[in-house]
């Protein structure tokens, strides 16, 4: 285990508190954090669990949809490029969203998409496949009009694949198994 870039000795000791909390389904969830409860008391720590979703999203795109702690090598150098490589892709793609969900907003105040439901999103394991699809087209090209054009077909087709935003649904977790979960075999294309 390493603290801002420095190791720790063997047999350093850290402490943790356990919180255990029940959520509004009756389900019971355990939290572990550093937080002295002088800072975070157990009545306040349930809200804070809540607030870190938007936090914690991110993270999970990057890890699971981006596949961002899997490499393809296993170099040093190898892991730094396919990171940083990684995080780039994700940055940009980003970028598109904010257009292609506006674009969608428009469509469906003029009536052109029927919806049932109050809000919608983007299928980010859709979105971000579609990215890779297109994403060196929109970069790369030396030709500015297929530049355009990739861009534009990428935001239809995004715009193809919305889900609903339903308020207060949760399923209950299936635990999967985690053995050899990242494997080099496993890596996707890019």
């Amino acid at each position: 285990m390493a603290r801002a870039g420095n190791p720790w000795p063997v047999g350093t000791g850290l402490r943790l508190r356990v919180i255990k909390i029940t959520l509004a389904n009756r389900n019971q969830e355990t939290l572990m954090t550093n937080v002295p409860a002088t800072l975070l008391p157990c009545q306040q720590a349930e809200a804070v669990y809540h607030l870190r979703w938007g936090v914690e999203t991110p993270y999970d795109i990057l890890k699971n949809v981006w596949e961002l702690e899997i490499f393809s090598g296993i170099r040093p150098e190898v892991i730094a490029q396919e990171h940083q490589a990684t995080v780039a892709t994700s940055n940009m793609a980003g970028l598109i969203e904010p257009e292609a969900q506006m674009r969608w907003e428009e469509r469906r105040a003029r009536g052109k998409v029927r919806r049932t439901h109050a809000k919608d999103k983007f299928n980010t394991p859709v979105a971000v496949g579609l990215w890779k699809a297109h994403w060196i087209t929109i970069v790369l090209d030396p030709d500015p009009d297929r530049r355009i054009q990739a861009y534009w077909n990428l935001v239809e087709s995004m715009q193809a694949n919305v889900v609903p935003i339903i308020p207060d649904r949760s399923y209950p977790r299936q635990p999967k198994p985690r053995a050899n979960r990242h494997a080099l075999k496993k890596r996707r294309s890019v």
